[in-house]
């Protein structure tokens, strides 16, 4: 009896000890940074520090440390406990817990010799072969701070084209904040660009009636990709219309571009994604008009879409306002009354605008519509009104106005729209997964084209990954050892891979996990 208890207490302390283990840069720590920070944080980048570097990291632990569990940090305003979207760039809590620990417990090193290996950011493009590359005017940068300069570019489009892939490859990485795309039908920006002298011209763009948003970059966003039977729809004739926000200044000159790729079936498989400005801040849109926010008010607005007659399937969204608004939610509610979550912002901010696209298609059924409400805080208590003291803001284009707008991407339904998956992550199906005991792995995007990338917990210091075919032939693999427990993703070139399906199949330690993948270029 003896000898059990004294292997009880070893278990224990045993137990203790592993469950115990602060967390140190080299096994656990570089990893998160290198997944989800070094984008924006490396040398050259647009951050102020590098997170590359271990010494560095410990110079500016308290301040990551502060803006990690303020949810600032990377940048991401919608709350993902309302809902999720396609390569949403958000801390897990067992991440957020490691960095506290991390810090916490005095920023440990660890062996360097078990570190991963940093990423290597040289600025080029990860597009291989585009269908076409839109490159905007080079646009010199004097010591400006802040800076929103919009260009124009003809398409030279004889017919409509479908966009698939959008690669936006920043030409002044260390001030290149953020860049919103449209497309524009008609000659007034281009009008506008011809009024002001030198490349482009002033403004954000964003209040243009005519401009119709289609998607968006900013720093750590790689390639945007749809499924490869979607494509944003750019009519004949379009110019392609790019507002860029630039921070820092610097006395550089940008030479940003666009890599294109358009959708690789035949024009009578394309689903079309259309982008509409369904909400917005004119009447009947805007219920509780005019748009005005009085000095020193928080005030309240409430908007809405026209009703459906017809089914539509919903892909993404991207909402816009300025400097006084303060929170955003979008909902859907259908003629029955049944509410659908799509979109909440606590806490806006005009410098991180983003384009969310959803994990899975939502259905939108006749008599839906789309309901947004927007709060607008014109006080001192608000970091980031223009005016001080505060001045009856109005609607208007110009960013010390202000504006409720939403556009909408979405396609003609079709039976069956509500199960496309646009982003696997979130999902795995039941045919999917062969051992449900095994370690989570998710693969994105699914169906993939030039690449897939693929996250999973390791149990063990080692991993060893292979893709089979459907027969069981291995087209690629690997293996690694003396590596960091816990989160583990890796991206896969698959380019030279024929269409068809595949099988990943990975395994660490004695935990093993499968999952389909489709190839579809």
């Amino acid at each position: 009896m003896k000898k059990l208890y004294s292997l009880f207490i070893l278990i224990c302390v045993s137990t203790t000890l592993v469950f115990s283990q602060t967390p140190d840069w080299s096994t656990s720590v570089a990893k998160i940074f290198y997944d989800n920070c070094t984008n924006c944080h490396h040398d050259g980048g647009i951050a102020p520090f590098s997170l590359i570097e271990y010494a560095p990291a410990v110079d500016n632990a308290l301040n990551i440390q502060s803006f990690v569990n303020a949810k600032k940090m990377p940048p991401w305003p919608a709350d993902p406990n309302y809902t999720h979207f396609k390569d949403e760039q958000v801390l897990s809590d067992y991440e957020i817990n490691t960095i506290n620990d991390w810090v916490n417990n005095g920023t440990p090193p660890g062996d360097f010799s078990l570190a991963p290996i940093p990423p290597v950011y040289n600025g080029l493009a990860v597009m291989v072969n585009p269908d076409d590359t839109i490159f905007l005017p080079h646009f010199p940068l004097g010591t400006d701070s802040d800076v929103h300069r919009t260009f124009v570019m003809h398409s030279g489009y004889t017919e409509a084209k479908y966009l698939n892939q959008i690669e936006f490859v920043p030409g002044a990485p260390s001030v290149d904040h953020h860049a919103i795309f449209y497309r524009d039908t008609t000659d007034v920006s281009y009008q506008a660009d011809l009024a002001e002298p030198g490349p482009g011209f002033t403004g954000s763009a964003g209040g243009a009636t005519n401009l119709i948003v289609f998607a968006g970059w900013n720093p750590g966003r790689a390639v945007i990709s749809l499924p490869p039977f979607m494509g944003f729809r750019i009519p004949d004739s379009s110019d392609y219309v790019v507002a860029m926000h630039y921070v820092g200044g610097d006395g550089v000159t940008d030479s940003s571009y666009m890599n294109l790729k358009y959708c690789p079936v035949p024009v009578n498989q394309i689903r079309p994604i259309v982008a509409d400005r369904l909400i917005n801040w004119n009447y009947p849109s805007l219920i509780d008009g005019p748009l005005l926010i009085p000095a020193n008010t928080t005030k309240t607005f409430h908007a809405q879409s026209d009703t459906f007659s017809y089914s539509r399937s919903l892909i993404g969204f991207g909402p816009h306002s300025h400097l006084v608004a303060k929170t955003w939610i979008l909902v859907m509610i259908s003629a029955e009354g049944d509410t659908t979550k799509l979109l909440s912002i606590p806490q806006w901010d005009f410098n991180w605008q983003m384009s969310y696209f959803l994990t899975k298609v939502i259905k939108v059924p006749p008599g839906s519509r789309y309901y947004a409400t927007v709060t607008y805080d014109n006080t001192t208590n608000n970091p980031n009104n223009p005016s001080n003291p505060p001045k009856d803001v109005k609607a208007g284009t110009g960013t010390k106005d202000e504006m409720l707008a939403v556009t909408f991407w979405t396609m003609d339904y079709l039976e069956g729209d509500e199960d496309i998956i646009m982003d696997s992550a979130y999902y795995t199906p039941i045919d999917n997964v062969f051992d449900p005991a095994s370690m989570p792995l998710k693969v994105f995007p699914n169906p993939s084209g030039e690449n897939f990338g693929f996250d999973t917990f390791l149990p063990e210091h080692n991993v060893i990954w292979m893709l089979t075919d459907e027969n069981g032939i291995v087209v690629k693999s690997a293996a690694e050892n003396n590596i960091a427990k816990g989160a583990y993703n890796q991206q896969v070139s698959i380019k030279n891979l024929a269409n068809g399906v595949y099988f990943l199949t990975l395994q660490s330690g004695n935990q093993k996990s499968v999952r389909k993948i489709v190839v579809a270029h």
